[in-house]
Order: C-alpha cells, then structure tokens, then sequence
C-alpha cells in the first residue's frame, strides 16, 4: 500500500474513533452526494488531496513527501447558526484528536499540520439546510526510494 493510502485510512480510523456517535459515517474519497433522507448525515470524508516531493526531508535512501489531506465535515438543520456552530464543534474536536496523535502512530510520519478551512458551503432544500465545512491538512512523511509500500 502506497503511503498516502495508509495516511489517509489511518486519520478515517482515528476519526472513527473520536466520533463514535456516527463511525459508520466516516468515508475515505467519497465524492458521492451525501442524503439527509438515507441517513448519511452527520458525515465526514477524508479525501486525498496532492502529494508532492519534500526535499528537505529526502536522504540518500528515503524521499521526503508532502501529502494534502481534506477532513470534509456536512451536516443538516433548519437552523443555519446552529448547524455552522456543529460543524465548527467538529472541526475543534478533528484538530484536537490529530494534533494529539501527531504521529498518527506511523514511524514514517514526521508531521502534521492545520492548514485551515474553507469558508462553510451551503445548499439548501425545501425547510432543510446542508453544510459542508472543508478542512485543510498537511502531513509530512518519507518513503523509501525503491519499495515505497516498504
């Protein structure tokens, strides 16, 4: 498994972790439209974002990289200040479970960062509104130059 992949899987279980409530709702790249009616919300998504060369963490034997993670938070209520004050609940919990798991328990992770959020996305239908909040993230990491999945 390339690491990115293993990044990403690692931050959706650790997510699952912290938010119990709805574990069976944390995805990993969905791009599929989330149904209040099926419910699929509360919802996270973790999606892959770029992964680009680190020089300044390359050695003769491991290439520093750089990986762009979303953490993607939607929700829905009829209550717009109610449901932007959720959603940024849970972006403050996302922050304080990763920041403390700096790691991510992976020996090859050297760092990961906040890189901030977009500004809360809004569609609404009939007397319901949907949100989606887009966080940003940075993780730091190295792999070996030959067996990348070693």
């Amino acid at each position: 498994m390339m690491p990115a992949q293993a990044i990403v899987e690692t931050i959706a279980q650790v997510l699952r972790n912290e938010f119990f409530e709805f574990r069976d709702r944390v995805f990993i790249n969905r791009t599929v439209a989330l149904d209040e009616s099926e419910g699929d919300l509360t919802a996270i998504t973790v999606r892959q974002g770029a992964d680009d060369p680190f020089d300044d963490a390359s050695t003769f034997d491991r290439i520093g990289m750089s990986l762009s993670i979303q953490v993607v938070f939607t929700d829905s209520d009829n209550d717009e200040p109610s449901l932007v004050g959720r959603l940024n609940e849970l972006r403050l919990r996302t922050h304080r479970v990763l920041m403390a798991r700096n790691a991510l328990a992976l020996p090859w992770v050297l760092s990961i960062a906040a890189r901030g959020a977009e500004e809360p996305a809004t569609s609404a239908a009939a007397s319901i509104i949907s949100k989606e909040l887009v966080t940003r993230w940075g993780v730091l990491y190295t792999m070996d130059r030959t067996q990348p999945d070693a």
